[in-house]
């Protein structure tokens, strides 16, 4: 049918006066978006607003979505097609929801019969003030004179919106300084960032970090036994599951678990600990009350430390602690770990998060603020899901309480009904029957003859299983950091060297690229003394910092070489801004086998040597890189971040992020091209390797090496297989490098996405 357009604009000039009537700015909303969908015919017609504290589209009204959304929906600049409206400032047309590379399917919002899809942002000057969404059943529903129309709607409404708002935050102010404080209610949802994917349901736990969050408390719901033979046989007890747990780490992660639950098992055999608690029990204090009382008094001599390494043992305490008092709970049934528990936590460090993984936690809830990229791969290694949430409040969350949390799309359920329970857990269980059964064939055939291989990027060992199981045959790869990150010390060569075999045991024949090791940025070493760098990302990073430390990267070296020996070894070099810093990689490379030649350790005399490709002054020297290497690899994750100058760890900034920016897209064209003319093995790896946009175009330039997480490996995989023409992958390379703006390539890539739709 005719969508009346003219007569809506008319209509809407007449909602100023209406606002006037309406009680609330939600009721002023309500009202507009039925008179939308009334006039452009749509079913479903809704209104996103943004948060001046959060920065984020709430939903403020809506016809036709679940009414228990409204205020409590939310979602980011650039996520969903929605946020993509809002991002980019431009209307999306889309004729199929779903379809689009932007959708974002968001449980019990009843929107899944929508097909067709129109987001126009609403803004007033330089200000982004919300969204208009418009969605139909009927597929391709929308043109473009409806996205016309719609955007002189969200013109004259802007400035009436943000005068409306501004109004109710003048009563919200007015009211709270009249009133006696009222208890926050939490929202039964939360939206939040998806940091690692997965569903996990069970109960909160507060971890906490300073002050009074972190010290250990009694479960007021439990009853202790109250002996003193009850404490020893608890202690006992507690002893015998850490030393289990422990060999459990050594099999599963023998890089980072020989020495993670060391603290737990010291303090357990410390006299002093153990025996002031002893003591305490003699006096008449029952065994719960002195584990807690002598615990929180460690804790809070540890919290005061200044060595970030010692202030982590705070969290050990608290751990061990914690064990300690459900082993002396009358409770039957009692849990040894964390099984069924949902980590809730403002800061974590790399050792927590893989000691509650092999606690058996369900899942972990961060703030957002504390989100880190080492952290979110951590994750994704255990498969632990992860989510970070902005709303501090949540933290608040008393323990005990029933929480779902979906890492697929980073929302967290508080205190669910059963039928959302039991849908997540359903969900649980066919993700699971997909991981289980995904295989493929990392060598993809393409129509000019050439073939596209699919690496593994892999943080632990533990990720070797999963990147076997999906059928990959080789590293592309390999982040040697983590192992320092994990423990309080630098591994040996010989830790390093048995890790390292590993690595080549699994993928025998097949190439292994093994970085060396990148630190700083968000990557920081705790037991390393000295002061913090005001700009990290800036700092002693990488290649800086183990050429100044050069004892540690001639270890590193030898590790590798040594465990290398039979194996198609690559060694990557981050971090690279200029010509002097490879060639005296180059020379720590020859001196290190050069080393082991004269002890007569066998080991690999000819590794591949190469660099990561993620700094702007590379792109001026490509030419004489050229001479000096014998691959490179493109990090995207970091080129994209040197290149545009955002901080993606910066929430402020991070919607400057955007890997398909044109000088991002000419920069990895020039090194294809220079890469091409030299005969040189180039690769990818990051985060953009997987998007299906990205792989078009890369695979257009020629570039025929992706190196990606294994658990995004099976949807580029059968993209790729079913979208194998390199001639039509060239033809849209191409055209996106003529193109200058960011909004002219996304406008081109949805044309194109539309074309292929049709």
């Amino acid at each position: 049918m005719e969508r009346k357009a003219i007569d809506l604009i008319c209509s809407v000039a007449e909602l100023t006066s209406l606002f006037e009537r309406q009680k609330s700015i939600e009721e002023f909303l309500d009202h507009t978006v039925k008179l939308i969908a009334q006039h452009m015919g749509t079913d479903l017609c809704s209104i996103f607003i943004v948060d001046t504290q959060s920065g984020l589209l709430v939903l403020r009204a809506s016809t036709g979505l679940n009414p228990e959304a409204i205020g409590s929906l939310t979602l980011e600049p650039g996520e969903g097609i929605t946020g993509t409206a809002l991002k980019e400032l431009r209307p999306i047309i889309v004729p199929r929801a779903k379809e689009s590379p932007h959708f974002k399917a968001v449980p019990d919002l009843h929107e899944e019969e929508y097909e067709a899809f129109l987001a126009v942002p609403i803004i007033h000057g330089l200000r982004r003030i919300g969204v208009i969404v418009c969605q139909q059943k009927k597929i391709n529903y929308f043109s473009t004179r409806d996205a016309r129309a719609l955007t002189a709607i969200a013109a004259q409404m802007a400035a009436m919106i943000e005068n409306a708002l501004l109004l109710m935050e003048l009563h919200r102010e007015r009211a709270r300084t009249d009133q006696e404080p009222k208890t926050h209610v939490l929202p039964a949802y939360l939206h939040g960032l998806q940091t690692s994917p997965g569903i996990a349901i069970g109960r909160s736990y507060y971890l906490g970090r300073s002050g009074n969050d972190s010290l250990l408390s009694m479960n007021p719901s439990d009853e202790y036994r109250d002996t003193l033979e009850d404490f020893r046989r608890a202690v006992e007890e507690t002893m015998g599951q850490i030393k289990s747990l422990q060999k459990q780490l050594k099999d599963h992660f023998a890089d980072v678990g020989s020495l993670i639950f060391h603290a737990h098992l010291l303090m357990l055999t410390d006299k002093a600990f153990t025996g002031e608690m002893e003591q305490r029990i003699q006096q008449g204090e029952t065994p719960a009350a002195a584990v807690t009382d002598v615990v929180n008094n460690y804790i809070r001599i540890f919290s005061e430390a200044e060595a970030a390494s010692v202030r982590e043992k705070a969290q050990d305490l608290k751990d061990l602690g914690h064990r300690v008092l459900i082993n002396l709970s009358r409770k039957d049934g009692k849990i040894e770990d964390y099984r069924d528990t949902i980590i809730l936590t403002e800061e974590l460090y790399p050792s927590e998060l893989i000691k509650f993984a092999a606690q058996g936690a369900a899942g972990i809830i961060l703030h957002k603020a504390s989100i880190t990229s080492h952290l979110r791969i951590l994750a994704l290694s255990v498969k632990i899901p992860m989510v970070s949430i902005e709303d501090k409040q949540l933290f608040n969350l008393n323990d005990g309480v029933p929480l779902v949390l979906d890492g697929f799309h980073g929302n967290v359920f508080v205190d669910p009904d059963t039928e959302t329970r039991e849908r997540f857990i359903q969900l649980a269980r066919e993700h699971a029957e997909i991981d289980s059964t995904t295989k493929i064939d990392p060598l993809i055939p393409l129509s000019d003859g050439s073939s596209l291989s699919l690496l593994a990027n892999i943080g632990l060992l533990g990720d070797l299983q999963v990147a076997r199981g999906y059928g990959l045959r080789g590293i592309g790869l390999y982040r040697s950091e983590f192992p320092f990150l994990i423990r309080n010390d630098f591994p040996s060569e010989e830790e390093q060297y048995r890790i390292y075999q590993r690595i080549f045991e699994a993928f025998e024949g097949g190439p292994v690229y093994m970085r060396v090791l990148d630190m700083g940025g968000d990557k920081q070493l705790g037991f390393l003394s000295g002061e913090a760098e005001p700009n990290p990302f800036l700092g002693l990073r990488a290649i800086r910092f183990t050429l100044k430390n050069p004892e540690i990267l001639s270890t590193q070296l030898r590790a590798m070489l040594r465990a290398g020996l039979e194996g198609d070894l690559n060694i990557i070099v981050p971090f690279i801004s200029g010509i002097e810093e490879i060639r005296q990689m180059r020379s720590m490379m020859e001196r290190a086998s050069l080393e082991l030649s004269e002890q007569g350790i066998e080991h690999n005399e000819k590794p591949k040597l190469g660099i990561m490709v993620e700094l702007p002054s590379v792109g001026y020297l490509l030419e004489e890189l050229s001479d000096e290497v014998d691959f490179m690899s493109i990090g995207t994750n970091d080129l994209v971040q040197y290149l545009l100058a955002v901080d993606r760890t910066n929430t402020s900034v991070s919607h400057y992020y955007e890997p398909l920016h044109p000088a991002v897209l000419r920069f990895i064209a020039q090194v294809a091209e220079v890469c091409s003319s030299k005969k040189i093995p180039l690769s990818v790896c990051g985060d953009a390797a997987a998007d299906r946009n990205m792989a078009r175009f890369l695979i257009g330039l020629g570039i025929r090496i992706f190196s990606i997480a294994p658990g995004s490996v099976s949807g580029i995989h059968e993209w790729i297989k079913n979208n194998s023409n390199v001639k039509d992958h060239r033809e849209f390379s191409r055209n996106l490098l003529r193109l200058g703006s960011t909004r002219e390539i996304r406008e081109y890539i949805d044309s194109q996405n539309h074309e292929a739709d049709r």
